[in-house]
């Protein structure tokens, strides 16, 4: 079942990855700044 779990784990690394690079990037978006 480890394809599975790529197929689940990838998208939710690169979500991750992404949302913390937008709040890095947006500052004060969420109280980030």
């Amino acid at each position: 079942m480890r394809k599975v779990a790529l197929w689940a784990g990838v998208p939710a690394v690169v979500a991750v990855a992404g949302v913390s690079l937008w709040f890095t990037l947006v500052p004060g978006r969420s109280g980030a700044g």
